[in-house]
């Protein structure tokens, strides 16, 4: 039976790449957290690590935190289709953390999608400085209304250069939401007027 670390294990080896010094089971931190902050490793270890979570049988996954991993949309599109092979850690998953990685606009439709499956629950989107662009947010608005709507609480739009372009639906958010408390959307380019 293909377990998370034989997975690691075997696609290391198909990716002929170097082991890392990671454990998949930690001793430290919140249950169900896997927090590869500032790890700088890119797609393909991302990639690999995500692969060897969706093996998972315990299914419970809480937090991904990717930040500062020099992801690109490829990388992100990897992780997400990875994790989506997984019903029980798409149910489970309540914070993405994808800040500090250049995944612009594509990215964000992969995200748009993983989504809009019918099985996310989201609560926290952490998108700061990923080079997103106000049609992502565009995009990003509609599936948040449509299917986190009664999930989300904290939303990170900020120091992506978005602007006027897109206030109407960062309005929709703010309007159809209801259980969001935190809308970051600092260091922007939105005028008084927005």
């Amino acid at each position: 039976k293909q377990t998370p670390s034989l997975a690691f294990i075997n696609q290391i080896k198909l990716n002929k790449k170097c082991p890392l010094p990671l454990g998949l089971i930690k001793k430290k931190g919140e249950e169900g957290e896997i927090n590869l902050d500032s790890y700088g490793k890119g797609n393909v270890y991302c990639n690999i690590i995500s692969k060897s979570i969706s093996y998972a049988d315990f299914g419970y996954v809480k937090k991904l935190n990717f930040s500062q991993n020099i992801l690109t949309n490829e990388g992100v599109r990897e992780i997400l289709i990875n994790l989506t092979l997984n019903r029980k850690i798409v149910m489970s998953l309540k914070i993405l953390n994808l800040s500090n990685n250049l995944i612009g606009h594509k990215g964000a439709s992969y995200l748009n999608k993983f989504i809009s499956n019918e099985n996310c629950k989201l609560k926290e989107i952490i998108l700061e400085n990923t080079g997103i662009t106000n049609d992502s947010i565009n995009l990003l608005s509609y599936s948040i209304t449509m299917n986190i709507d009664s999930f989300i609480s904290v939303l990170n739009f900020g120091k992506n250069g978005i602007s006027d372009k897109c206030y109407l639906s960062i309005c929709s958010i703010l309007e159809k939401c209801e259980f969001l408390k935190v809308l970051q959307i600092h260091d922007n380019l939105f005028s008084n007027k927005a």
